[in-house]
């Protein structure tokens, strides 16, 4: 599943928005991921006495998605173990052939005086999380794995993006049951770009026409999708243009439309 946001109310003549663009186009996974990163939020989990994270779903959630984990081994070197490929290799205050080098005691100080820092382990043996990221589909089936083992926290119950306070009442919000891919969110969202011809310069450059190219015209969408009463909502700003729980999804191909194909 996938969701789209159209722009609503546009005004005559603007230069930004048009009603019915696609401001965003939220992927499964990009759902399935935040809302992971929201209840595993280290700021949930608090202290241990030391002033060191506890452990908890916010470790696990780093072991399933960083590339790296760094242990302390002493004042001056940690060990540093892949996570994908469980290779390990030590660092210290002396650089390496590739020129990395750590100052433990330094990095450490200057971390653990952030409130928001992600330092675990007992004083003597912290660890941390570092590297690349991965937030795949294997990866975060891992993590909700874990999210619903350690808490009663279930990954149905996450199907929709959250909003904010006041965003349901600024745009339109419709599910798709495409399985779309970042890519393909990506090609939804881009604006209408024109390549012209600099005459001062004769340089080929690139223009933005329009903020996006493609758009959804929600007023004309079957009664199957959205009823009178959601386009009346939709309308108004002060009631609700979530329309996500209605049970008929947009068919992308149906009605997504490039913009070319539609006056200014």
């Amino acid at each position: 599943m996938a969701e789209l946001v159209l722009k609503v109310n546009s005004k005559a003549g603007s230069e930004s928005f048009k009603d019915g663009d696609i401001l965003h186009c939220w992927t499964n996974r990009r759902i399935k991921c935040i809302h992971a990163e929201v209840i595993c939020n280290v700021m949930k989990f608090g202290f241990t006495g030391d002033g060191r994270r506890p452990e908890s779903l916010a470790r696990k959630f780093r072991q399933h998605t960083f590339q790296y984990r760094m242990d302390r081994v002493n004042r001056t070197e940690v060990l540093r173990t892949n996570l994908i490929t469980l290779a390990q290799d030590t660092i210290s205050n002396v650089p390496n052939g590739n020129g990395e080098y750590i100052h433990v005691q330094a990095f450490l100080d200057r971390q653990l005086a952030y409130n928001r820092h992600t330092i675990f382990g007992p004083i003597g043996s912290e660890f941390w999380f570092g590297g690349r990221k991965d937030f795949g589909h294997t990866k975060l089936d891992l993590v909700w794995n874990d999210i619903e083992t350690d808490t009663p926290e279930r990954e149905v119950d996450h199907r929709f993006h959250p909003l904010g306070l006041q965003d349901e009442f600024h745009v339109c919000l419709l599910k798709c049951d495409d399985p779309l891919t970042e890519n393909d969110a990506a090609n939804l969202e881009e604006p209408e770009i024109e390549v012209r011809l600099d005459s001062v310069t004769n340089i080929m450059t690139e223009h933005i026409n329009k903020k996006r190219r493609r758009f959804v015209d929600y007023k004309a969408l079957p009664n199957s999708i959205l009823t009178n009463k959601d386009q009346s909502d939709i309308q108004d700003p002060g009631k609700s243009g979530d329309k996500r729980n209605n049970n008929k999804s947009v068919d992308l191909n149906t009605f997504v439309v490039v913009k070319a194909l539609r006056p200014t």
